[in-house]
């Protein structure tokens, strides 16, 4: 239990299905309430009703841990391969990358789809998907999900509960000895840096932008290269058939030439007969 949140009841709560989501958490932050974790209780009262993509996606990570290690494996070659390919590194293969995490991404999204069949939902297999292609580009989202946390927004950036509550600061000899001292007035609580944490989500929203726009440019810089090889097959095609065109060209007129050689020749045989 890390500040008096319990890692297996947070999975159990973030598994648990979208109707009965908020039910759940209102016991469970009950109950870390009642046993004196107020900071932890609020946090978990904070942590919004997951979609039903997000419920399947953690209920597949939690049934296949090695199926979303190879995701999360994946997603990592993949973001290094874009990065190597826009500051044009040799040797990146950024279509193979490409292609293993596609691969990794329809088994995951195959395996969320039972979860939502199971309990009656259509597949939704192309939002799956498409969620998948989106957490890819995030450590943070792709190490949340490996723990079967996804939605839980307030964990810590390595996807664990050791940040979901911040641990209150350790007091000063000189702060201990004040408390002990009567004070005409109630200490105000401390106020939450709220510009601190609106900074936060801005920063991260600009990361996931530039991270979209790397894995658009990406795609299109893939594109563009097979166009370009396209292109240079197609040059060295014409090349090769304007080859073959001219030996035909100049096998023709040799046969012209050949062939007027013996009309002339011909016509001088005949026009000595016709005079003899």
């Amino acid at each position: 239990m890390t500040n008096g949140i319990d890692p297996v009841a947070l999975r159990t709560l973030m598994s648990t299905p979208p109707p009965a989501f908020v039910a759940a958490r209102t016991v469970l932050a009950t109950e870390l309430r009642s046993d004196g974790h107020r900071d932890a209780a609020t946090a978990i009262a904070a942590i919004r009703r997951p979609s039903w993509i997000e419920w399947a996606l953690n209920e597949a990570a939690v049934i296949d841990p090695d199926l979303v290690a190879e995701y999360a494996s994946a997603a990592s070659e993949s973001r290094d391969a874009q990065q190597a390919a826009v500051e044009r590194r040799e040797g990146t293969d950024l279509r193979g990358a490409l292609r293993q995490l596609r691969d990794t991404v329809t088994s995951f999204a195959a395996l969320a789809s039972e979860s939502l069949r199971g309990v009656e939902r259509s597949s939704e297999t192309a939002e799956l998907v498409a969620k998948l292609g989106e957490i890819a580009g995030d450590e943070t989202l792709v190490n949340r999900l490996r723990r079967g946390l996804l939605g839980a927004g307030t964990l810590g950036a390595d996807g664990s509960v050791a940040e979901l509550v911040q641990p209150p600061a350790s007091a000063s000899k000189g702060s201990r000895s004040a408390s002990k001292k009567p004070s005409s007035r109630k200490k105000a609580a401390e106020p939450v840096d709220l510009d601190a944490a609106r900074r936060e989500r801005e920063q991260r929203r600009r990361i996931e932008r530039i991270e979209k726009e790397l894995a658009t440019t990406s795609a299109e810089l893939e594109e563009a290269q097979s166009a370009e090889a396209e292109a240079e097959w197609a040059v060295n095609d014409a090349e090769a058939q304007l080859a073959d065109a001219k030996q035909v060209l100049v096998a023709a007129r040799r046969r012209r030439i050949a062939a007027t050689k013996a009309s002339t020749k011909a016509g001088k045989a005949a026009e000595r007969t016709s005079t003899t």
